[in-house]
């Protein structure tokens, strides 16, 4: 959209909110119609106008969740980044110091609502089925983060397979501006961020890890994370 659309899509838009709080059905149809005449001679359509008033109602914020380890689990940074690119995100991941002296990692999402609440509320609910590890009580640790990782793989195909085939096209139209906004906030409140190093590489072909993965398909993503009172987006 070159200048002159935007123009007119902002003019449009004023136009519209005019018709909506005109005082006679005369108006209100005046301003409604001059509106599409605009629309129709830049070949513009209404929903422009939708994605300009989306664009310029969205606010861009971070939220954390902190874990209970003092370091970050190769499963938590597969089951992060999948939460994130799920839902439209951005973030990292980084440690604070409780009052204990105690040092915890913290998650740290970055993003526009609704994608961000979501996002953390699926990460929580998640997050705590791995540490969970369900049917796994009476194996080694290093079989239990098999299965993690397992059901972080799994999780990670199932929500990039969302966000490629449930978006409209106004949600896909917005999502450079959101990654924009993103990378503009990060970049002006953390500019000293180093990126993470990717996760190490795990074997895929033990039996917990496909336990794991099988489980990761299965698990409901629409239960809703207790203690909230909020739903998650339900995702087939």
């Amino acid at each position: 959209m070159n200048q002159a659309q935007e123009r007119i899509v902002r003019l449009a838009h004023k136009l519209f909110a005019l018709a909506a709080k005109a005082g006679t059905q005369e108006e209100a149809h005046s301003a409604a119609m001059k509106a599409r005449a605009l629309l129709s001679e830049y070949s513009l359509s209404m929903s422009d106008v939708d994605l300009a008033r989306a664009e310029a109602e969205m606010e861009c914020r971070e939220e954390s969740r902190t874990l209970t380890t003092s370091y970050t689990p190769s499963w938590v940074k597969v089951l992060f980044s999948a939460v994130r690119r799920g839902f439209d995100c951005g973030g990292f991941y980084s440690y604070e110091c409780a009052v204990s002296n105690r040092t915890h990692s913290v998650m740290v999402f970055v993003g526009v609502e609704p994608d961000i609440s979501l996002a953390s509320f699926t990460f929580e609910y998640l997050y705590r089925i791995g540490k969970r590890c369900p049917r796994m009580e009476k194996r080694t640790e290093k079989q239990k983060n098999q299965w993690r990782m397992g059901f972080a793989v799994a999780l990670s195909h199932r929500l990039v397979r969302y966000r490629r085939l449930e978006l409209s096209a106004q949600e896909n139209a917005l999502v450079p501006v959101k990654e924009g906004m993103i990378n503009n906030y990060i970049g002006s409140r953390y500019p000293e961020l180093v990126p993470a190093r990717p996760p190490a590489k795990q074997r895929r072909s033990t039996k917990a890890f496909q336990a794991g993965f099988v489980h990761g398909f299965g698990i409901p993503l629409n239960t809703p994370v207790s203690g909230t009172g909020k739903p998650l987006l339900a995702i087939s």
